[in-house]
């Protein structure tokens, strides 16, 4: 027997003539149903809260790694544009320092002229990429000295000459015919 067939009057059951307080069921079903929602709403917004504290958190550190990843690579092609590898290498064969003259010349043709120019850029990145490897081989060498004042005597003096004349498309042809020539000689 239910309780609406036991209580058809709509009253409160009572004992011994006192009301006895009872609830709907239904309306505590209701009601639990909201509770236990509000509860796993609250539970779900405090863990998209720490998730998006977590992917803030890994977004920044992924930031931050490719912040100093560019920052390194950034420093390593600052110095590389610093270097003029064989033009250096034979500037201090010469007793030369790293601001002399010479090296100046070649590094503002670089990067004031060469750069700008069609293919410039690949050609920089390319001179990068072997020039290290053909000054390591010729430092090797016994005869190393000997070397270095011939390609100055035969390049870097005839290169010169042509920066300082605003020559530069010629300086370019002698310049890279030497690279080109000690990277098939050395096999880099």
């Amino acid at each position: 027997m239910s309780y609406e067939e036991i209580n058809k009057n709509n009253e409160n059951p009572t004992i011994d003539g006192e009301e006895l307080d009872v609830f709907d069921v239904d309306e505590f079903a209701d009601e639990s149903a909201d509770s236990l929602s509000e509860s796993i709403s609250d539970a779900l917004s405090d863990l998209a809260i720490d998730a998006v504290g977590l992917v803030g958190n890994a977004v920044d550190n992924v930031f931050e790694d490719i912040e100093n990843s560019v920052e390194s690579r950034f420093e390593k092609i600052e110095q590389q544009l610093d270097d003029c590898y064989i033009t250096t290498a034979i500037c201090k064969d010469s007793g030369k320092p790293d601001d002399c003259y010479e090296l100046s010349m070649f590094r503002a043709f670089r990067d004031k002229w060469l750069v700008n120019q069609p293919y410039g850029k690949a050609l920089i990145q390319k001179y990068y990429e072997t020039a290290p490897n053909i000054v390591a081989k010729i430092n090797q060498r016994s005869d190393s000295h000997r070397i270095y004042q011939q390609l100055k005597q035969k390049y870097l003096a005839p290169c010169l000459k042509h920066i300082e004349q605003g020559q530069f498309d010629e300086c370019k042809k002698i310049y890279c015919d030497m690279v080109y020539g000690l990277y098939n000689v050395f096999g880099i």
